[in-house]
């Protein structure tokens, strides 16, 4: 019996399902497509309204161009990039292989009584007028008394009973003079450690620094807070 032909099976061309090339006459009509298109007014509008937007963002692009100009390595590890506009700024630490991206929340003129400046700047000058109010150095030969909120023990639920209660806020005035967190407290029903010389702030005073937000409230706190502890780091701790 002759022996039947039997057909190779040709390997299969290779194509990718996001890839094909498409044929001539594809081609030839999408490139005609492609030379008719014109922007219609409403899409002219659009484009003018987004360029105008971004020329008249002149704190973005001043941020921007600030961070792109430090997209070099700094102290051998961190290193900033941004977009023109100053919308996102992006860090990144190579020695812990790791980055960050920040995105730009709101602006507002420095005059708002929401801003970060102007509160910053009211803090600052009701701090000089205490200034002058009171003899520092005085103060501190003598060792005035001064009146302050404090906490109060209190018998609670907890394992940890009695712990230091803060109803309203204030300061902490009993715990280690080694500055450590080593005093059992309840805050808000919660169970914590606290250090000798720390302060608690209750959420009404959070409410009125935020003019009406928590949120805002707690930005502008850790703003100042983080302008204290660098002051802070320039006086000796005294036991």
């Amino acid at each position: 019996m002759p022996k039947r032909k039997t057909k190779r099976k040709q390997p299969k061309k290779y194509s990718d399902w996001y890839e094909i090339k498409c044929k001539k006459w594809e081609q030839e009509m999408l490139d005609e497509l492609a030379n008719m298109k014109r922007q219609t007014k409403a899409e002219r509008r659009k484009v003018n309204r987004n360029k105008n937007k971004d020329e008249n963002d002149a704190i973005g692009q001043s941020v921007g161009y600030s961070v792109n100009t430090l997209n070099y390595i700094i102290d051998g590890d961190l290193s900033f990039h941004g977009d023109r506009h100053g919308r996102t700024i992006t860090a990144i630490h190579h020695g812990l292989a790791e980055e960050a991206v920040y995105m730009r929340l709101y602006t507002c003129p420095i005059t708002d009584e929401r801003s970060v400046f102007r509160t910053v700047k009211d803090s600052l000058e009701h701090e000089d007028a205490i200034l002058k109010e009171y003899n520092l150095k005085e103060m501190r030969q003598e060792q005035i008394n001064l009146n302050t909120d404090r906490g109060w023990w209190h018998h609670t639920d907890s394992i940890f009973s009695p712990q230091l209660c803060f109803k309203d806020g204030g300061a902490v005035t009993v715990g280690s003079d080694r500055l450590h967190d080593c005093v059992d407290a309840r805050i808000g029903g919660r169970n914590a450690l606290i250090t000798k010389q720390e302060h608690v702030v209750a959420a009404p005073e959070i409410l009125g620094l935020g003019f009406g937000s928590y949120k805002l409230g707690h930005h502008l706190l850790c703003t100042l807070r983080n302008y204290w502890r660098h002051r802070g780091k320039k006086y000796a701790r005294r036991r």
